[in-house]
């Protein structure tokens, strides 16, 4: 029991008890300042994730308006070789026309022509057929190349795009 009168035992018992409240406080200062920081790399990341999707947006709306108008102009070309295929197939008919009337010219005309109607008559068939040939190779030519030119057309304004 003495030596709870010493005074050294007061002063090493108050000199703990500080120091136990001062690191106890550091502590609680410390856990408030890794919370605020925490806290404040939270709403930046946060704020930087909003920003990453708004401009995810922004540029998913600029490739949905170009493959708009990507489609637009394949449309277009696609038209264009559609009245061009329809001009053709005209031309061809007109052809054929005109080839039945001297075919029908040359076999009522008269019996002089008897020996080269054949031989006319085969090679305006022979005219017709290639005609009309080149003219279904057009449009295939036609449609293909509007298809083409449709597909770089994607794929510069939009799979290059990105």
């Amino acid at each position: 029991m003495f030596y709870l009168l010493d005074p050294r035992v007061w002063i090493f018992a108050a000199l703990l008890a500080g120091l136990a409240a001062s690191h106890t406080i550091a502590y609680q200062k410390g856990k408030a300042v890794v919370r605020a920081e925490w806290n404040k790399d939270i709403a930046e990341r946060a704020a930087q994730a909003l920003e990453a999707e708004r401009q995810n947006r922004a540029k998913e709306q600029q490739l949905v308006a170009a493959r708009q108008r990507a489609e637009t102009k394949y449309v277009e070309q696609k038209r264009r070789a559609a009245d061009t295929a329809r001009g053709a197939k005209s031309e061809l008919e007109r052809l054929r026309n005109e080839l039945a009337a001297r075919r029908g010219q040359a076999g009522a005309g008269s019996a002089a022509a008897g020996g080269n109607h054949g031989r006319a008559g085969l090679e305006a068939e022979l005219l017709g057929r290639c005609a009309e040939t080149l003219v279904g190779v057009a449009a295939d030519a036609d449609r293909l190349g509007a298809q083409v030119v449709g597909l770089q057309g994607y794929v510069k304004q939009v799979c290059l795009a990105k």
